[in-house]
């Protein structure tokens, strides 16, 4: 998906790439507060402490 968004349709990166820059924690709390469903996935992936780049994991693997 994300090597799609790059190449495909020139984004700078790929939206599992940005809610992995952002944080998945950060991501799930304003799925929350705008009342917009949040994929258990997201869910899963924060309750165990992957929260993407700033943890080295989240929807990608940062820790090469």
């Amino acid at each position: 998906i994300d090597e799609c968004m790059r190449l495909g349709a020139g984004h700078p990166m790929g939206p599992l790439a940005l809610l992995d820059y952002v944080g998945l924690d950060v991501s799930q709390a304003i799925g929350e507060a705008i009342e917009s469903p949040v994929p258990q996935t997201v869910r899963d992936l924060v309750a165990a402490g992957h929260l993407g780049k700033k943890t080295g994991r989240g929807l990608h693997d940062y820790a090469r």
